[in-house]
């Protein structure tokens, strides 16, 4: 609730503001209605990224559960044939796989591992995620 002053009579006129509250509740539950089915978001495959993240992130606790130690998961990795651009044990971060968006040619979602914590080459936590990319023309990041 709001108090003005009128300038003209010296007079406060009280205005509430619960129906522009009202209507903003009203329509962000709208919008996260009408989003929520949506599995294809700008041609971004929501579904197969959250199972091929869940495949990954499955495979990686088993290694883990093996050894936690960052050169024999970085060879790992290599086995699986994940591309190793980044060192391991300095960026702590990987993608590991790249999934082409259904709409757009230049756009895919990458789904990355990153080490959150890293102890005397052992890995104490880690996190498998994905982010949705789009290149322009010159393939540069939109």
């Amino acid at each position: 609730m709001f108090y003005y002053k009128l300038a003209s009579s010296q007079k406060y006129i009280y205005k509430d503001n619960k129906v522009r509250f009202s209507s903003l509740i009203l329509f962000t539950f709208t919008l996260l209605i009408a989003c929520s089915d949506n599995s294809n978001i700008m041609g971004f495959d929501i579904e197969k990224t959250k199972a091929v993240e869940s495949e990954w992130k499955s495979k990686i606790d088993q290694q883990i559960q093996k050894s936690n130690d960052v050169n024999e998961l970085s060879d790992w990795f290599e086995q699986e044939g994940v591309d190793m651009r980044f060192d391991l044990p300095l960026f702590r971060i990987v993608e590991l796989e790249k999934i082409p968006s259904l709409e757009d040619p230049k756009c895919y979602t990458s789904v990355s591992f990153s080490i959150t914590e890293l102890k005397e080459q052992r890995i104490e936590s880690y996190r498998v995620s994905s982010m949705g990319v789009c290149r322009d023309q010159t393939g540069a990041f939109k």
